[in-house]
């Protein structure tokens, strides 16, 4: 799994202490062509190449910093 910190995505190999707020599923190679600018974020969600799991406050919040 992966955490958001100080605006950037961390990877980390522990187990998460808690339920997650914001959960993104996503196939690797659509993952490698949205971290390398390929495919935008949004047309991957618009095209379900990419799904959410969140509350819709959060989702908000997500959208902030996309």
């Amino acid at each position: 799994h992966a955490t958001w910190r100080r605006g950037q995505l961390e990877l980390v190999e522990d187990p998460p202490l808690r339920r997650p707020d914001i959960r993104i599923s996503v196939h690797s190679d659509d993952l490698l062509q949205i971290a390398s600018g390929d495919l935008p974020f949004s047309r991957a969600l618009g095209s379900n190449r990419l799904r959410l799991d969140a509350s819709m406050a959060d989702l908000i919040r997500l959208r902030a910093v996309l």
